[in-house]
């Protein structure tokens, strides 16, 4: 029993090993999908850090890349961030209006364990543009994720159901009108 103690009391001054370091992290807050005819491109919206590593709240840095599936283009974005992605805050999931590929995504999605079930998922003709956005002055993952906040919304959650039940869902489109971001 002392043993335990002692190995608990040294892990938890230590800490993990193997661990992230925050400062190492790129916090992605939205992710988007173009389907394309030889592959994916994926677009991921992340948190601009101030000067002490915390969330600015007001600007988000566009990343892209792109792979024959979703896991490659994933790959193929990290090695142009800053940091190793992290999907634990993301907020929002912009898919193209002709996404086909759900069983890979949802995939993608049970591979990540830190990526969240509360994503609010949209779908758009125009995923780049919609990830450029900045409407109102916000954030694209804020703006999408505080917009479905009292309405009703389909997330990650919801997705998975589908596949999984082989039922249909009705995702919202979204698009950029004069610089705004509208929902149908």
């Amino acid at each position: 029993m002392k043993r335990i103690m002692a190995f608990m009391c040294i892990l938890l001054l230590t800490g993990c090993s193997g661990g992230k370091d925050l400062e190492n992290r790129d916090f992605v807050m939205a992710v988007g999908i173009e389907e394309e005819q030889k592959g994916f491109t994926v677009y991921t919206s992340v948190a601009k850090l101030s000067n002490k590593g915390e969330d600015t709240g007001s600007e988000e840095i566009l990343y892209e890349g792109r792979g024959g599936d979703i896991a490659s283009a994933l790959a193929d974005l990290n090695t142009r961030t800053a940091g190793e992605i992290y999907m634990g805050h993301t907020k929002a999931l912009v898919l193209d209006s002709g996404f086909s590929q759900y069983g890979q995504l949802i995939d993608c999605i049970k591979g990540n364990v830190e990526m969240g079930r509360d994503i609010v998922v949209v779908k758009s003709d125009d995923v780049k543009s919609v990830m450029e956005s900045k409407p109102d002055d916000m954030t694209v993952s804020a703006y999408i994720y505080k917009y479905f906040e009292d309405k009703e919304k389909i997330d990650v959650d919801d997705l998975i159901d589908s596949f999984n039940y082989n039922t249909s869902i009705n995702i919202p489109m979204a698009s950029v009108k004069d610089e705004k971001l509208d929902f149908t």
